[in-house]
């Protein structure tokens, strides 16, 4: 407020104004947006209304180029999970391959220790999966 009856009674050039305007205070950004926005410059508000709005926009692109990037790299990561999974897959296979004909030959010869070996794991599998 003191700011505009100074301006109002300054004259350029004049040592009262300009003694004046050195003892005010710093306007903080808000005053300076306010006093540009009610000035007598009324294209200016609208200029500043423009540059925020391309400002936003700006930040929008910016934050859409961000997320696209994040999204991609998320489905970067979820195809290696997907690969990597698809191979332990097919190395179970392989170990089963391999341990059937031992088991089958367990169960012919030895039928109750098989049972109780195959009792035990269930049951460590089944604490695992608790866990």
């Amino acid at each position: 407020m003191t700011h505009h009856v100074l301006e109002s009674i300054w004259e350029p050039g004049t040592k009262l104004g300009v003694a004046l305007f050195a003892r005010l205070p710093p306007l903080r950004p808000t005053e300076i947006l306010m006093t540009q926005q009610t000035g007598n410059r009324p294209g200016e508000a609208q200029s500043v209304a423009a540059n925020a709005k391309d400002r936003l926009s700006e930040m929008a692109d910016t934050a859409t180029d961000k997320l696209k990037d994040v999204a991609e790299s998320a489905q970067d990561m979820a195809g290696k999970v997907a690969d990597q999974a698809r191979v332990y897959g097919e190395q179970a296979q392989d170990a089963v391959k391999q341990v059937k004909p031992l088991v089958e030959k367990s169960l012919k010869e030895h039928p109750m220790a098989t049972l109780a070996g195959v009792a035990v794991l269930g049951f460590v599998l089944g604490a695992l999966w608790k866990k």
